[in-house]
């Protein structure tokens, strides 16, 4: 069985909620599948007592940015970038613009993205641990 690309807790007493990106050999980076599974999470986390989210990387990476071996290079069948933002990562950051959590992202090594979804405007603060880093494609 394949392990879950998204892992969450929330903590009862607290009140907040761990959302891990757990893609490990892939540095974090997204597919389409993890997009689903992110949607599931928020879906239990916000319908929860949670006021709070962490959004947080498995070991070594925050996100890579999208995984290109989920894409279709086949000539004719070539994926569609803009669909794939327009699908998949506009939708996620509108949710969480208009999510009532506060959400942090704590970076615990390199986040790469495009310029214009590097630093996810919906995330309210940016936490690092020392060696983290910021980088942009």
């Amino acid at each position: 069985m394949l392990e879950k690309s998204v892992l969450f807790r929330i903590d009862g007493e607290t009140r907040v909620a761990t959302l891990t990106l757990n893609r490990l050999d892939k540095l974090n980076s997204f597919t389409r599948e993890m997009h689903r599974e992110i949607g599931a999470a928020l879906t239990e986390i916000e319908g929860s007592q949670a006021r709070a989210l962490i959004i947080t990387g498995a070991e070594r990476g925050f996100c890579a940015g999208q995984d290109l071996a989920d894409l279709d290079f086949t000539r004719g069948a070539m994926s569609d970038l803009g669909d794939l933002i327009d699908e998949h990562f506009n939708p996620l950051v509108r949710r969480l613009q208009s999510s009532p959590l506060l959400i942090i992202a704590t970076v615990n090594g390199t986040q790469r993205a495009p310029a214009r979804i590097s630093r996810w405007p919906a995330i309210s603060s940016w936490r690092r641990v020392p060696r983290a880093s910021f980088r942009r494609l």
